[in-house]
């Protein structure tokens, strides 16, 4: 007669139970989520694939930080394209180079307004891939920080360090 252990005789509790019912809920709603997202529209680096990596986006650092990373990658952040689909009074999407959406990625990546401070950026391996850029940890933290320190968001007035 096989013999079980005790862990294999052990029913699920309810508290797991309910736990992966709520899993599969929220994976169930972000995929679809996900897939009503038309294939010819760009995609933020949050709404990319779930890695390792991107718990550990968040560890080890403060609250401001992580709130920052987490606005950079939704494009959820206080610049003008976020503020004008807001509908905020007398806020257009425009950078002030002329780009018609002022986006934290035309920010980090493009605008010409920036161009002299974003070496710092550049030297970064994984410069050329944005979603990588703000997938590795330590680079979403160099580029949170850079964010930050060009005061493009004057009412954060955080500590992120």
């Amino acid at each position: 007669m096989a013999t079980t252990s005790l862990a294999e005789r052990r029913r699920p509790t309810w508290k797991t139970i309910i736990k992966d019912i709520i899993t599969q809920g929220w994976e169930t709603r972000w995929t679809a989520y996900l897939e009503s997202i038309p294939p010819d529209y760009p995609k933020t680096p949050s709404q990319l694939a779930i890695t390792p990596n991107t718990l550990q986006l968040h560890e080890g650092v403060s609250k401001a930080m992580s709130s920052l990373i987490t606005q950079i990658r939704t494009e959820k952040i206080g610049l003008n394209a976020f503020l004008f689909d807001r509908r905020v009074p007398d806020i257009l999407p425009t950078c002030a180079c002329g780009w018609p959406r002022q986006t934290a990625k035309h920010i980090i990546k493009y605008c010409p307004n920036w161009e002299d401070r974003r070496g710092p950026l550049q030297q970064l391996e994984s410069w050329d891939n944005y979603q990588l850029l703000l997938g590795i940890p330590r680079n979403a933290r160099i580029v949170a920080k850079w964010m930050h320190e060009t005061n493009l968001l004057p009412q954060f007035s955080l500590d992120i360090e």
